[in-house]
């Protein structure tokens, strides 16, 4: 069987990514979290879609008009073009009050034409100085190669996910990488295994559950960890006046107080300065050696 590789990812936003894939189960985790980093940096996020099940994760950010979401049902899909136009065409002059956030996910190819209509009209916009980015993602199941050079003209980033064998990470905010890593999976399950805290940290930006962060952690990682060890270290930062904790339903729900957001920042920082210790800072020029050594090419 082959090794499994995860795909490091530092910042989907800073340009146009085309996510080609064949198992549906891999996208789901990736565009939660591509939503929740959009929204968190600001401006507009548009979320287009066949089929999924993320808006109940965004009811909230929804209702306050951060996210506009759009089901595309069968012969509808010449509408996104005529929603980016109006979305693009009141957005503030100035990149800095924030542009335009894009997911397109389509799960489904019949309407092939359309959705390379869209693909250019993005470019074009991008390209005549709108400020919009983001992902869009299509089901390569069932498109033969020429339709998959006519989706990946003008893109510079594209990422192939063939199936269960290569699994693909956004990096926290908190932790500097290079843009884009290939690391064996044996090496992330060891890193989130044996430095559990730093993993759980990451997560408790908003109220959520421990059964939650169980989830949290496989989706984004592909790692499996007992609710045991995550109960248990939530249990020692509510005590210790770091967390709060609520019912909301059949779920118990923990948030930072004020006292551990600013536990939470500067424990984060304090693993980040060790990370950087340990391992040192690379200067350009080894940086540029390691790329033009014969190894990398």
């Amino acid at each position: 069987l082959p090794e499994i590789k995860t795909v490091l990812l530092k910042d989907i936003f800073s340009g146009i990514i085309l996510f080609l894939y064949v198992d549906p189960s891999v996208k789901e985790p990736i565009f939660k979290f591509a939503i929740e980093a959009g929204i968190q940096k600001g401006g507009r996020f548009f979320f287009a879609y066949h089929q999924s099940v993320l808006q109940k994760y965004f009811i909230e950010e929804i209702s306050k008009g951060l996210l506009y979401t759009r089901r595309i049902k069968k012969g509808e899909l010449f509408f996104i073009p005529r929603i980016i136009e109006k979305c693009t065409s009141t957005l503030p002059p100035a990149e800095s009050q924030g542009g335009l956030q894009v997911v397109f996910d389509f799960s489904d190819t019949e309407e092939f034409e359309d959705i390379v209509t869209v693909k250019d009209m993005i470019l074009e916009k991008k390209a005549s100085g709108v400020p919009i980015t983001g992902i869009i993602a299509v089901n390569m199941g069932n498109l033969d190669h020429d339709r998959i050079r006519l989706l990946s003209e003008g893109i510079a980033k594209i990422i192939i996910s063939t199936g269960r064998d290569t699994t693909i990470s956004f990096t926290h905010n908190s932790f500097p990488a290079e843009a884009i890593t290939v690391v064996p999976q044996s090496t992330i399950e060891d890193v989130v295994k044996k430095l559990l805290e730093p993993v759980i940290l990451s997560t408790l930006e908003k109220p959520i559950s421990g059964f939650d962060i169980v989830h949290e952690i496989h989706n984004r990682y592909k790692v499996l960890i007992p609710q045991a060890r995550i109960y248990s270290f939530l249990y020692e930062l509510q005590k210790r006046g770091y967390l709060e904790m609520k019912v909301s339903g059949k779920s118990k729900l923990y948030y930072p107080t004020v006292a551990g957001k600013k536990f939470i920042r500067q424990r984060l920082n304090e693993f980040k300065f060790v990370f950087q210790h340990i391992i040192g800072a690379e200067t350009e020029a080894e940086q540029r050696n390691d790329l033009n050594s014969p190894q990398t090419k």
